[in-house]
């Protein structure tokens, strides 16, 4: 993705603002818990429980914000990463702002992906070290706000992404955001402990044998979440690679995935699929299941530019998780 960084001006007095909020702010005075359709692991470090929907919602000026997607796996370097996604609606696989903890890693890795970019900025008074980036997609309404803030061999990465003009999230502002950091920071664990976890739910009927021979890795860790309506996601991880799946019931949101009748790739698969290699080498597949959309996201790892077409391999995979899931 093209992308430029927002003005010098503007991103300055973003973070003037948010080094004001980091210093000293206190843990909002709200109680919440994670939602019961997003399971914790049954063991170690719960990547939901640092900002919990209702807590991020009174930081936004939002009516509520949801759990819709948790991730755990393994970087390539070395490092294990838990993530959790939230969004304004109850829809699986959406994200807003999505907030990761990095576990045993160091400064050189931990800030590796900003050197891809211009005029990093810091933030103050928060962890050893935290630095920010905004960007935004070139001739697009779309804008994008990172901050990674590493304590010790402990980090966190906060994503935010939104729209000018558009439905969805807000736009965030410095003091929101080193707010829930400073919060999530406080409740973080001197050690963290990042299990592999277990697919629960459907998730459990997604053969990964078919997951290892398309992507080339063993994904042995796993999340899920589910909702209403027979909507959810499932992912999995492993040594750099990840597989992430999200049926989606909710008429607006499956209505805008939908695969049309000239982009069909494979009319044996659902009522027609989309089967692709999208930039970067990922695989992306969009399988249309009556009113409902079942999208499929595989990553793999540093093998990614040996990928250029579907595989017979992702074809197979697409189809065992069509029938692991099943039809709502």
């Amino acid at each position: 993705m093209s992308r430029r960084l927002l003005g010098v001006l503007g991103a300055t007095a973003w973070l003037a603002l948010a080094s004001c909020s980091a210093d000293g702010a206190a843990t909002p005075d709200l109680v919440g818990e994670s939602p019961s359709v997003a399971p914790r692991p049954a063991d170690g470090f719960d990547e939901c429980s640092l900002v919990t929907p209702r807590e991020v919602a009174e930081r936004l000026g939002v009516d509520a914000m949801y759990v819709t997607s948790r991730s755990a796996m393994a970087l390539t370097d070395g490092s294990l990463s838990a993530s959790c996604r939230y969004f304004p609606e109850d829809i699986p696989g959406m994200m807003g702002m999505q907030l990761s903890t990095v576990a045993d890693t160091d400064a050189e890795r931990f800030f590796a992906p900003f050197e891809t970019f211009d005029n990093v900025g810091s933030l103050d008074n928060l962890g050893d070290r935290t630095e920010v980036v905004a960007y935004g997609a070139v001739d697009t309404p779309n804008h994008f706000i990172e901050i990674r803030t590493l304590d010790g061999d402990r980090g966190l990465h906060l994503f935010y992404a939104y729209r000018d003009g558009g439905s969805g999230m807000p736009e965030i502002e410095g003091p929101a955001a080193a707010t829930l950091l400073t919060t999530a920071m406080k409740r973080l664990p001197d050690e963290v402990t990042i299990t592999n976890g277990a697919p629960q739910g459907r998730c459990a009927g997604i053969d990964l044998d078919h997951a290892t021979e398309a992507v080339g890795r063993q994904l042995v860790m796993a999340r899920s979440v589910e909702s209403g309506g027979d909507a959810l996601n499932c992912h999995f991880g492993g040594d750099g690679a990840s597989l992430d799946i999200s049926l989606v019931t909710d008429p607006a949101a499956a209505k805008g995935r939908a695969v049309a009748p000239d982009q069909v790739t494979h009319s044996d698969l659902g009522d027609g699929a989309r089967i692709v290699i999208a930039e970067g080498g990922a695989l992306s597949a969009r399988i249309n299941l009556g009113d409902h959309v079942l999208v499929i996201d595989a990553s793999y790892g540093e093998d990614s530019d040996t990928v250029t077409e579907p595989r017979p391999a992702h074809v197979e995979l697409v189809r065992a998780i069509v029938d692991g899931i099943g039809t709502p």
